[in-house]
C-alpha cells in the first residue's frame, strides 16, 4: 500500500476515533441513560466535526513534521490535543471583544478539555494505525 494511502486511513481513524470519544465522554458525562441511545448519532456527528481538524491541521502537521522526527505515540497525542482544543476554543472565544466573565472562561476551559480529549484519542489512534503498517516498519 502506498505512503498516501495509508497516512489518508489514518486520518479517517483519528477522525472516527474522536467521534467515538465524543460520544464516550458525553455518555459518561451526561448522566442520563438516554443519552446512550444517542451515542450513534453523536458519533457521526463528532467524525463530522473532527474530518475538517484531521484534514486542514492534522495530516498537514503530519507530513510536515514526519520529515523532522519520527512520529511517536506521545507526540501524536500531544499534538492531538492540541489541533482537536485550540481551534474550537479560538473559534468560539478568540473574537471576544470585552475581557472574558467567570463563567465563560470555565465554559472555555471545558470546551477545550472535552475537544482535546477527543482530539488525544484522535492523535493515538492516528499514530496507532501508522505503527501498525508495513510503511512504518520500513523506516
Amino acid at each position: 500500500m502506498s505512503r498516501a494511502i495509508i497516512v489518508i486511513e489514518a486520518g479517517a481513524v483519528a477522525a472516527m476515533s474522536a467521534g467515538g470519544m465524543a460520544a464516550a465522554l458525553f455518555c459518561l458525562l451526561s448522566g442520563s441513560p438516554l443519552i446512550v441511545l444517542l451515542s450513534p448519532l453523536i458519533v457521526v456527528v463528532g467524525t463530522a466535526y473532527a474530518l475538517p481538524h484531521v484534514a486542514l491541521l492534522g495530516l498537514p502537521i503530519y507530513l510536515l513534521l514526519s520529515r523532522l522526527w519520527r512520529v511517536d505515540w506521545w507526540n501524536a497525542t500531544v499534538l492531538g490535543a492540541l489541533i482537536g482544543g485550540v481551534p474550537t476554543t479560538l473559534l468560539l472565544f478568540g473574537g471576544m471583544s470585552e475581557p472574558a466573565a467567570e463563567g465563560e472562561l470555565a465554559a472555555g476551559a471545558a470546551i477545550f478539555g472535552f475537544c482535546a480529549a477527543c482530539g488525544t484519542a484522535a492523535g493515538y489512534a492516528f499514530w496507532h494505525r501508522l505503527a501498525r503498517s508495513e510503511l512504518w516498519k520500513q523506516t
